[in-house]
């Protein structure tokens, strides 16, 4: 198991309680965006902050995508 699977699936978690989503809603957003591969990519970075941070990045992320 890579060391991000763990991140992404806490991302998925977080995201979805700040947000008050599913967890399929989650997903389909994350894999519309490619917020996934963000995730990963990122990863030495993302998995330093707090909750809050990280959905606001993500959000940032997502609103930057053309399929957001």
């Amino acid at each position: 198991m890579s060391r991000e699977l763990p991140f992404v699936i806490y991302c998925v978690e977080t995201y979805k309680n700040q947000k008050g989503m599913t967890g399929a809603e989650v997903m389909d957003l994350f894999g519309r965006c490619g917020v996934v591969g963000y995730i990963r990519a990122f990863y030495d970075s993302l998995h330093l902050i707090g909750p809050k941070a990280l959905v606001e990045d993500l959000d940032d992320y997502i609103g930057s995508r053309p399929s957001a």
